[in-house]
Parts: C-alpha cells; sequence; structure tokens
C-alpha cells in the first residue's frame, strides 16, 4: 500500500512536468483511414505535423485524429528559450533546446 502511494505521487510530479498536449482534429476521409495532405494514414497510423513538434494519430475511417505536440521544451532541460524543433520527430523534439532563427 505504501509503494501505491509513493508511485502516485511520483506519477502527479512526472505529470506537471509534462508539456505534451492533445487535441482532436478533424482530417479528411481517407481510403484507409484519414488523409492529411493527400497522404493516407491507416487507423492507428501516425504522421508528422509539418508545423509543430507533433504527429497526428488516426482514430477511424471518418477522418478523426489526435494531434499529439509540445508547446514548448520539457522543463528540466532548462533551455534559454521556448522554441521547439519542427523538422525533428515527435517525441524527440520535445525534450531539446533550439535557437530561435529570423526568417
Amino acid at each position: 500500500m505504501k509503494m501505491s502511494c509513493v508511485m502516485g505521487v511520483v506519477l502527479i510530479g512526472l505529470i506537471s512536468y509534462s508539456t505534451a498536449l492533445v487535441h482532436y482534429k478533424k482530417l479528411e476521409k481517407g481510403e484507409k483511414g484519414c488523409k492529411l495532405e493527400g497522404k493516407d494514414i491507416e487507423v492507428g497510423g501516425k504522421e508528422k505535423d509539418p508545423n509543430t513538434c507533433g504527429v497526428y494519430v488516426c482514430q477511424n475511417k471518418q477522418g478523426d485524429s489526435l494531434i499529439h505536440y509540445c508547446q514548448i521544451p520539457a522543463p528540466f532541460q532548462h533551455c534559454k528559450a521556448n522554441g521547439v524543433s519542427t523538422v525533428t520527430d515527435f517525441p524527440e523534439c520535445c525534450w531539446m533546446c533550439v535557437t530561435y532563427v529570423s526568417c
């Protein structure tokens, strides 16, 4: 019982450091499940979001999906800025410090 309480406290502590987010996103219906930018994603499959540190996960053949992404790097990385890499695969991009570039 005591071990369960300790594990519960540890999990609550780890959750407070989490910066990943999950949101619902309606995609087009595809032959295999969902369609993102013309590419079919099977139900349960995932595809990188080109605009964020995240992935779309297709939920069913009606085009329902969840996007999992990070807004800022993990706090324990102690990054100087809150930018995230959009070219690194998820979830590795959640643990990286990046430098802003003016475009």
